[in-house]
């Protein structure tokens, strides 16, 4: 077998194989489904049954159909096979294990599993992650989706205040917790994000994977938890998940890193803790990994889709950045030349303009460094593109 210290040990489940460690290896001939297997060093040996440790999980029965039972666990509910002559009863406490198969009924009247580990103890500072917006930011500079700004309005004015929100739960509609942006890079979702926190009043934090990144197991859902613990402090705050599709992948997807994240998220998303004051807005450009849960009705009750601007939203992007310029600007020659191009494709032509006007002493962007920032921004986005301009 080689190195021991690369050994790893799988059993085979359903015909796949199952790795307990930090090896895996082509198997062939695969052995019988069930088998515990020994492997280092790409080879294998057939185990004991003593080899095996699996880590258990406890769960209530729900629903008992042809042999299998739905379990509700910790991580979310389980399909499992109920071994020939078991008894069970919806009700019952189990256990089960990676095969996915019922152990043994370990109590006949439901015993909560143990909620999922939580670690609390590195030094992470949820509040480096409250972000300070810019008082510039302004509604207008959100153009191009006249029907998207019209409902983040709408959010602002009702569901991002706090005497509305109140108004909402005296009437016995539970506020909106939270809004799921969806659309490709570029859109304008942070920088509307950003717009909403601003004219609502609200704290801003910004959460990325990496924020999230612990190195121990329990670490990266403990700071989750205390981004949430920290935003609830405030009268109304704003938790801003930059591709949370990277986070909160689907559990169906035995992704257990993901599973535990998402059953903490949905947790907070519920209002629990009396953190009822803390919205949440996730983007994604990839909304079928996202575990369904986040998407039922009261979790991710809003979903905005964005989408690359026709021309006329080009020329509205373009007119509508609040830029200093000076006599006309051919706006509609750039907006008609750049089709299927970004806001943020857009923005590069300014910034290049700028560059451009600051450089030769100007106190405005005049149409000649404009039209030069679009041709240095269509050559760069064709470098990206793999092609020249």
């Amino acid at each position: 077998m080689g190195d021991a210290g690369r050994q790893a040990v799988i059993r085979l489940v359903n015909g796949f194989v199952q790795p307990v460690g930090d090896a895996l290896v082509a198997i062939d001939p695969l052995p019988v489904a069930g088998d515990v297997v020994l492997c280092a060093n790409n080879q294998w040996t057939r185990g004991e049954e003593a080899d095996w440790h699996p880590q258990l999980e406890v769960g209530i029965v729900q629903l008992l159909s042809g042999g299998r039972a739905v379990v509700s666990a910790a991580l979310g509910q389980k399909n499992l096979a109920v071994p020939s002559g078991m008894e069970l009863a919806p009700g019952n406490t189990v256990e089960f294990d990676a095969r996915e198969e019922v152990l043994r009924v370990i109590a006949p009247t439901p015993v909560e599993p143990e909620p999922v580990r939580i670690d609390r103890g590195d030094d992470f500072d949820p509040g480096k992650l409250l972000t300070a917006v810019d008082d510039a930011l302004s509604w207008e500079q959100f153009a191009g989706f006249d029907w998207i700004r019209a409902e983040a309005q709408d959010i602002v004015r009702v569901q991002m205040q706090h005497a509305a929100r109140q108004k909402l739960r005296d009437l016995r509609v539970r506020p909106i917790r939270g809004i799921l942006f969806e659309g490709p890079p570029g859109t304008g979702k942070t920088m509307l994000a950003q717009i909403m926190a601003k004219e609502a009043g609200a704290a801003f934090y910004m959460v990325t994977a990496a924020s999230l990144g612990g190195h121990l197991q329990g670490e990266s859902e403990g700071r989750l938890e205390a981004i949430y613990e920290h935003a609830s402090t405030h009268e109304v705050a704003l938790v801003f998940i930059d591709e949370i599709d990277t986070l909160m992948k689907d559990r169906g997807s035995d992704n257990d890193y993901g599973s535990r994240l998402v059953h903490v998220f949905l947790t907070n998303l519920d209002g629990a803790g009396n953190r009822d004051n803390v919205i949440t807005i996730g983007t994604t450009n990839r909304v079928h990994d996202i575990d369904p849960a986040l998407r039922r009705t009261g979790r991710f009750s809003r979903e905005l889709r964005f989408e690359r601007p026709d021309e006329a939203g080009r020329l509205a992007i373009l007119q509508g950045g609040n830029h200093h310029t000076a006599g006309r600007l051919d706006y509609e020659h750039v907006a008609a030349a750049t089709a299927d191009w970004s806001a943020a494709d857009l923005q590069g032509v300014w910034e290049h303009a700028g560059e451009l006007t600051v450089k030769a002493g100007r106190t405005a962007i005049r149409n000649d460094f404009f039209l030069a920032g679009f041709d240095h921004a269509r050559e760069r986005k064709a470098r990206q593109n793999g092609h020249t301009a």
